[in-house]
């Protein structure tokens, strides 16, 4: 009875598999990357147009002025910034009736966008002084959404406000896109609508 003889891969089989394989990797990095950029900005948008309509119906139930406080910059009395709060972080809070700050809103703590997405601009707004000294910031003034007790939005402009959300991060005092396309928030300051627009 003859044994039977054992094959083994040869180094050139091995060398041709390793090679496939990446290149399969290479191939599919990018992509996945991508296509997580594409979730934590749409991840983002709901994040914002969710908290933006809680705000306004608070306003509206309870017959009040309420503010989507925006911190661009969060960085404390001696200078040393907040990385991860800067241009992402936001809450809502109380105002009166001369937008200034009364009292954050029960249960409502400091969010930030998800991680790859920050604010590049805001316009539209008008300024809240607030404490966010809790987040490594300090007390003072930041733009904010206003809604009042009609649930319309109170700005220094005839204009709707916007935010323009970017793929990057703020890192060391500098804001760093990474690529992708921006996305456009304009909030009707009558209806509280938020229109997304997608730009390259």
């Amino acid at each position: 009875m003859r044994r039977a003889v054992r094959k083994f891969y040869t180094l050139v089989e091995i060398m041709t598999v390793i090679v496939i394989a990446a290149i399969l990797f290479g191939i599919g990095i990018p992509a996945f990357t991508t296509m997580i950029q594409g979730s934590n900005m749409t991840i983002a948008i709901r994040q914002l147009s969710a908290k933006i309509s809680a705000a306004r119906a608070y306003a509206v139930t309870n017959r009040c002025k309420v503010a989507v406080l925006l911190p661009e910059v969060v960085e404390n009395s001696a200078g040393t910034k907040k990385d991860d709060c800067c241009f992402s972080a936001y809450r809502v809070c109380v105002v009166d009736s001369a937008d200034a700050f009364q009292e954050w809103i029960e249960d409502e703590n400091w969010k930030t966008l998800p991680n790859g997405i920050y604010r590049e601009s805001v316009s539209n707004t008008k300024s809240v002084t607030a404490d966010a000294t809790d987040i490594g910031g300090k007390d003072t003034g930041y733009p904010a959404l206003i809604f009042n007790s009609k649930g319309q939005i109170v700005n220094d402009s005839s204009s709707n406000p916007e935010i323009l959300l970017r793929h990057g991060r703020y890192v060391n005092g500098q804001k760093i896109p990474t690529g992708g396309s921006d996305h456009k928030l304009t909030i009707n300051q009558y209806s509280g609508k938020v229109k997304v627009e997608v730009s390259d």
